[in-house]
């Protein structure tokens, strides 16, 4: 089958960006970049090697892959796992069992290639995991001479990785520059293609709900919001901080410095009726605490910890929720991982089942804390990304998004050189 021509970058998805469907695969050389960082257990007893703890992520991209191999793709995967600092750490985060299980799931071999950067036995129909590409000197630090020697596998290098999209890593970012083609995979499209959903034209009242543990990492999130959205709904710990900064009161577990502060006033600020934080929450002077009080929010405790959004606050976001055309939703409102801190998240995902309003929810917390209130598989749509994720929601761009932007346009400025 003819190929395409290198640089022709073809019919574009939504948001401009090429697609798998823009080029001939039979044969190609593809260099894919997934997101197949799952959860480890501890190897079972008698065996060296760790097994799986939860499949989801890949799961999520056997779609793209299937489309890959039906079109006798030769396909290289690369992914990281885990964070190895040293050399000897890097026997425990072999992506070994991920090739195993990747196996099982698409009903043939996935060969786990050690040696891969200086080149592999391409086969079409076939595909291979490379090996932890954060084994490589230079890979989190985007070392450009690591990032041409990847690019130079290749023929077309596809980024399906939504949720490491907001890394300047040498796999997502630097080999965009040196491959000769470039494309989004059908799991990142869906990505934004999701999150576009909601800002361009969602159904109205469009609701957030924000939780979590930090609110430092999420100052930026909550301002963008507040921007787009008719209510913004507050909880966790992220609550538990603008609280006391509304109150001038200290918080356990929460730090903020200076410029922290100050942004979490002006936020509280601008908020208006559209921000709503916690009326009432459950305190306790640890989370293992044999005693925990209902306080309201100006009645807040020095020495007590904020461990759940209060039943007065539960009732009155899950009413709007209730109300909701459209619901995006990152970060549990309690130590959901305690029964008796969970009623808020419990209580919130409960509305939202019965719910007819179009939902999106990210972040590996969130969805682990919906799993965890008995509410799995709930919202419309399940983002794979936690950091990138958020990111999205700040700039509605990632860096990775960019690059792959920039180098399609410099593919078709070539193209028209060429013409001309």
């Amino acid at each position: 089958m003819k190929k395409s021509p290198p640089g022709k970058a073809g019919r574009e998805s939504d948001n401009g960006l090429p697609r798998l469907e823009n080029f001939s695969l039979e044969g190609s050389r593809v260099l894919l970049r997934l997101d197949l960082n799952a959860p480890l257990a501890a190897a079972p007893e008698g065996r060296e090697q760790r097994e799986l703890r939860d499949d989801t992520r890949l799961r999520a991209v056997l779609p793209g892959l299937r489309k890959l191999h039906a079109a006798r793709a030769a396909v290289l995967i690369i992914s990281h796992l885990g964070q190895p600092r040293t050399p000897e750490s890097c026997a425990a985060w072999s992506l070994a069992p991920v090739a195993r299980r990747l196996s099982e799931l698409l009903g043939f071999e996935v060969p786990l290639a050690h040696e891969w950067l200086g080149g592999v036995a391409w086969t079409p129909g076939g595909i291979l995991l490379a090996e932890n590409v954060r084994f490589l000197a230079g890979e989190t630090c985007n070392d450009d001479d690591l990032a041409r020697r990847m690019g130079a596998l290749c023929e077309i290098y596809v980024n399906d990785a939504f949720s490491v999209s907001h890394r300047k890593h040498a796999s997502t970012y630097g080999v965009v520059k040196y491959a000769p083609r470039v494309c989004a995979g059908p799991l990142l499209l869906s990505e934004l293609s999701e999150l576009g959903r909601i800002f361009k034209n969602p159904r109205r009242p469009l609701l957030a709900v924000v939780g979590g543990a930090k609110l430092e990492s999420k100052l930026g999130v909550l301002r963008s919001l507040l921007g787009q959205v008719d209510r913004l709904l507050v909880g966790g710990l992220v609550g538990a901080a603008l609280l006391a900064v509304a109150n001038r009161s200290a918080v356990p577990g929460v730090s903020l410095d200076a410029e922290q502060e100050q942004g979490a006033r002006e936020l509280l600020e601008a908020g208006g009726e559209r921000l709503l934080l916690p009326e009432d929450v459950v305190c306790a002077t640890a989370p293992d605490a044999p005693q925990s009080q209902v306080r309201k929010r100006d009645e807040l405790r020095p020495e007590e910890c904020v461990l759940d959004i209060g039943p007065a606050t539960a009732a009155r976001f899950a009413e709007l929720v209730h109300g909701a055309g459209t619901v995006l939703w990152s970060g549990p409102l309690g130590l959901y991982e305690a029964p008796r801190f969970a009623n808020g998240t419990r209580t919130l995902a409960a509305a939202l089942a019965k719910s007819d309003a179009y939902s999106v929810a990210g972040g590996g917390d969130t969805l682990a804390a919906l799993a965890g209130v008995g509410y799995p598989g709930i919202v419309s749509f399940a983002s794979t990304g936690g950091g990138a994720f958020l990111s999205y929601l700040r700039d509605r761009t990632l860096p990775a998004l960019e690059i792959l932007h920039e180098r399609v346009r410099a593919l078709r400025a070539m193209e028209r050189a060429r013409d001309f």
